[in-house]
């Protein structure tokens, strides 16, 4: 096992890649679908390696970052977000119709890092998948490219997810 940080641990049981996460006092384990790689999986790399666009909720900063170790862990490189309107507004002092303009540039930006990605990893958090995330999961169906779901047991149209 392998602090990441005061916060993270990372470990391995032969099949899979392990991280826990022990905010809240309490360890909350979270068990990754991806494959353990191998010794020295860095070095002398023939195949490329795939990319993954991480699509969902802004409101869910914390799974990003999560997914965002998992699958860079698991020699993938990762498209995320790189601005969050939740979080980041209080940098800049944007009026509703920049913020509105602001929104609409980056979502058409996550649209091209879709187009650069093999594939996307949905993070639907409890379920949810909002009107901006299912236009990225329609984009992404239409683009053939392979589709991924943090929670595989709930997916988009299967009357778990919800609409912003």
């Amino acid at each position: 096992m392998r602090w990441l940080s005061r916060r993270w641990r990372l470990w391995s049981d032969g099949a899979t890649v392990c991280i826990s996460n022990s905010s809240f006092g309490s360890v909350q384990r979270r068990r990754c679908s991806v494959a353990r790689p191998s010794k020295g999986w860095m070095k002398g790399v023939v195949r490329e390696p795939r990319v993954v666009c991480l699509c969902g909720s802004n409101r869910f900063g914390e799974a990003f970052r999560e997914a965002n170790l998992v699958e860079t862990l698991a020699g993938r490189i990762v498209l995320t977000i790189g601005c969050n309107l939740r979080s980041d507004c209080e940098l800049v002092a944007l009026s509703e119709t920049e913020r509105a303009r602001v929104k609409a540039d980056l979502d058409e930006l996550h649209l091209r890092k879709i187009d650069l990605a093999d594939e996307i990893l949905v993070l639907n958090v409890g379920g949810y998948v909002g009107s901006s995330t299912s236009r990225e999961i329609e984009y992404a169906r239409a683009a053939g490219k392979a589709i991924r779901w943090l929670d595989a047991s709930v997916r988009e149209g299967d009357g778990g997810a919800t609409a912003e």
